[in-house]
């Protein structure tokens, strides 16, 4: 929202410095983002009559202009739409514009003595289509620059609930309240009727509407210009100026915070009606054709919609040069219901920004007014009678019972009923007070205040925060006894830390494209995206640690060791929401002292996940060889506990890899829930006094048996002698049969309160040989 100070003063006049000013609105509430000071880009340029016009050839046109002493001559393009007796601005040889000096030129074979200007040459429109128009009482041969005062530009960021400050109107308010002055807003002038013409409104969309009013202005002046002063306050404002009748609509929106629409009577086939759209189409004044659905509010005629209603008018039914009657529209539309239609249908407007966040209720009637008696005053024409009006939905006046001593506990004051009432009457609330109660009348144009906090946040506001006391907070701190079942999720980041990786955050949603390489489960389309690569709510952590690594590589660094945890959203009768950890590694990394390096591999990522469970449980995962899309079909598993399975570790597919130009990659993603169950407690134990015996052991066995299942098998037979099976060899060749493996096993035995001897070893080795037998067909090697 930019504000024009200068057009401020007006309302307000103060004293302040640019700076106490800025000071006052940001702490307020209303953050500058950013001050610019304005002045005219140019000199020398002045006032000029077209007395008139010669086709020199089909491309060029000699003007004839006077400045009120003498005649000029310049040259045009023949495609701009010059006349006789109009006032356009000309810059003489010597005058300076925003793209230069104007030197002699000869254009057609004439001496031409300076150049017509449009806005863009002149630096006040980025694009200009036509030469710059001026009032026709324009003064001949003025200096326009007198016409463009200096000014200082204040912009301002608007929260969604402060609607109310969308316009000169508010933030003068704003200003008056703060340093206890009085804002002199125009007066709510009552229009004389003159014409009897008029058009028929009916309210069929009763909650979305709830007022709608209009009138007919009839035989305004087409050729009638508007004045230098709007133009320059709509130009400060960053609004374009378009055509009389749009810009001062215009001008009512910054002035007052209501938008306009004014509609060509010619356009407009029998009578008005605001209704939900059905499956119909609609071009819009930016050119855009649209589908509209049937929660798009419209305004309509017998024909089919002539506006979206709030947001943008149709191309066909809008204002235009030949326009002599208009029907002028000012409403009150449901915020939540603007700002769906917007969204869904990617649209933007000014007068869809100041529905989204609230309009006055009360403005409609005082702005219809105000708007035309500018038309009157600038464009001529009779003004009819107004029709619409409200529903029976239209929101009624908010009144609030509070207590001083409640404000006061809520915002650190010691404020009497008398001082909250003082100030919340600056804000033009009414109070009355009563018994130690304040009852609070919320005026219209603040529909967000609805409970007790939002009074004290405004006493809060106006009073000063920084006059507010700073006060110590009482505090009990009590030990409680702690069963932690749990563990922390921090100690779970710290030990991937640890172990040299580094923690990313990215976003929810995916690239579709990325979603489709890794072939994730089907996902959840956004209605509106961000943008077109974040199209998805993601399935998995995947996408995200894919994207973060392909982003690394690009820059050359392919060492990559990443985590993340967040949730992912799966599809379903209804969106599950699953928090998941997971991780990446990829390149080589050093291996010894040394400085050999060796790429990382399958076992690098499924030792860190180990030592990730470990924290909490006592009892090891399985890995069980699987399938996934986007995994490499010989290097994939399924994580699974109490054979459940709670997440995938696999390297990604080789055309996965190809496709996002990266080497090999490595991934698990586990279920966060369970690895944060705490499954163990700590147990101190001494270690045992009594050596350790160890025994070697080969079988052979099928070779799509997993070894896992070889060494918990052992481990469970007694775990008072057995301490540990460690798989130091398997091999498939030469002396191994065909369909066949050899694993081979260390058993490291020992007992806690004596020396094992020989017959116990022999009967635990005999006893694991005959069990292997028996479950997996193993056969012990000579």
């Amino acid at each position: 929202m930019r504000i024009s100070t200068t057009w401020l003063h007006e309302w307000v006049p103060n004293k302040l410095t640019q700076q106490q000013l800025c000071d006052q609105l940001t702490m307020a509430g209303l953050e500058v983002d950013a001050v610019e000071e304005y002045t005219p880009q140019f000199s020398g340029v002045i006032a000029v009559k077209i007395e008139s016009l010669q086709a020199l050839d089909e491309q060029y046109t000699l003007v004839t202009l006077h400045d009120g002493k003498h005649s000029k001559k310049a040259v045009t393009l023949s495609s701009y739409p010059l006349k006789p007796k109009q006032i356009v601005a000309f810059a003489p040889l010597g005058a300076k514009t925003a793209e230069g000096e104007v030197k002699a030129k000869n254009i057609a074979g004439i001496d031409v003595e300076g150049m017509l200007c449009a806005k863009q040459t002149l630096g006040l429109e980025e694009q200009s289509d036509k030469h710059w128009q001026l009032p026709i009482d324009t003064k001949l041969g003025v200096d326009i620059a007198a016409f463009l005062p200096q000014d200082t530009i204040i912009e301002i960021d608007l929260t969604p609930n402060r609607g109310d400050c969308s316009s000169i109107r508010g933030v003068a308010r704003e200003v008056a309240a703060k340093n206890s002055l009085t804002s002199t807003p125009p007066e709510n002038v009552t229009i004389k009727q003159d014409s009897q013409q008029s058009i028929d409104v009916s309210l069929s969309a009763t909650e979305a509407c709830t007022q709608y009013i209009g009138r007919v202005v009839e035989g305004i002046n087409p050729e009638a210009v508007t004045p230098l002063w709007m133009q320059n306050r709509l130009r400060h404002v960053g609004v374009r100026c378009i055509h009389p009748v749009v810009d001062i609509t215009n001008y009512v929106m910054m002035e007052l915070g209501q938008p306009m629409h004014a509609f060509d009577c010619r356009a407009i086939q029998g009578s008005i009606e605001v209704r939900y759209a059905s499956k119909e189409k609609i071009t819009l004044l930016d050119g855009s054709s649209h589908e509209l659905s049937h929660d798009a509010l419209v305004i309509a005629d017998a024909k089919g919609p002539i506006a979206l209603a709030g947001i943008m008018g149709g191309q066909d039914s809008g204002t235009n040069a030949t326009s002599t009657d208009i029907f002028l529209e000012s409403a009150l539309f449901s915020a939540p219901v603007i700002a769906k239609t917007a969204r869904k249908m990617g649209l933007s407007s000014d007068s869809a920004y100041r529905f989204e966040r609230g309009v006055d209720s009360e403005l409609q009637s005082r702005a219809l007014n105000r708007a035309t008696e500018l038309i009157l005053e600038i464009c001529g024409g009779m003004a009819g009678p107004i029709s619409g009006g409200k529903t029976q939905h239209h929101p009624n006046t908010t009144e609030l019972t509070v207590s001083s001593e409640k404000i006061n506990r809520i915002i650190g004051t010691d404020l009497s009923a008398d001082d909250i009432a003082a100030l919340l009457c600056r804000l033009e609330f009414v109070v009355e007070q009563s018994e130690g109660e304040l009852k609070v009348q919320v005026p219209s144009f603040r529909p967000d205040i609805t409970i007790l906090e939002d009074i004290s946040e405004e006493v809060a506001r106006l009073y000063g925060y920084e006059a507010i006391q700073e006060q110590s907070l009482p505090s009990l701190t009590r030990a409680m006894p702690s069963e932690p079942q749990t563990l922390a999720l921090r100690r779970i980041k710290a030990l991937l830390t640890d172990n040299g990786f580094s923690e990313v955050i990215s976003y929810s949603f995916i690239d579709p494209e990325l979603h489709q390489r890794l072939q994730c489960v089907d996902a959840l389309p956004l209605v509106n995206p961000i943008s077109s690569d974040m199209a998805f709510m993601r399935t998995s952590l995947w996408p995200g640690l894919l994207q973060t690594q392909m982003h690394n590589a690009r820059r050359q660094n392919n060492e990559i060791k990443i985590f993340e945890q967040g949730c992912v959203f799966l599809p379903g009768k209804s969106l599950q929401q699953v928090p998941m950890i997971g991780a990446l590694i990829s390149g080589e990394w050093s291996a010894s002292w040394e400085g050999k390096r060796r790429e990382v591999d399958f076992y690098d990522l499924k030792g860190v996940l180990e030592r990730c469970w470990a924290l909490t449980h006592r009892d090891q995962l399985t890995f069980e060889a699987s399938q996934a899309p986007g995994c490499h079909p010989g290097q994939c598993a399924d994580i699974l506990f109490n054979n459940n399975k709670i997440g995938t570790i696999a390297r990604l597919h080789p055309l996965v890899e190809k496709q996002s130009d990266i080497g090999k990659t490595y991934v698990f993603e586990i279920q966060t829930a369970v690895l944060q169950q705490m499954n163990q407690r700590t147990k101190s134990q001494l270690p045992s006094k009594f050596p350790q015996i160890r025994r070697d052991l080969a079988f052979m066995v099928n070779k799509e048996l997993p070894v896992g299942h070889i060494k918990a098998c052992i481990q469970a037979l007694d775990q008072n002698i057995c301490r540990k099976v460690d798989i130091f060899d398997i091999y498939q060749g030469k002396g191994v049969p065909e369909g066949q493996k050899s694993v081979a096993l260390g058993l490291t035995l020992q007992h806690d309160e004596r020396t094992l001897v020989d017959e116990e070893v022999d009967k635990f080795t005999q006893t694991v040989i005959q069990t292997l037998k028996d479950q997996f067909n193993a056969q012990l090697r000579d």
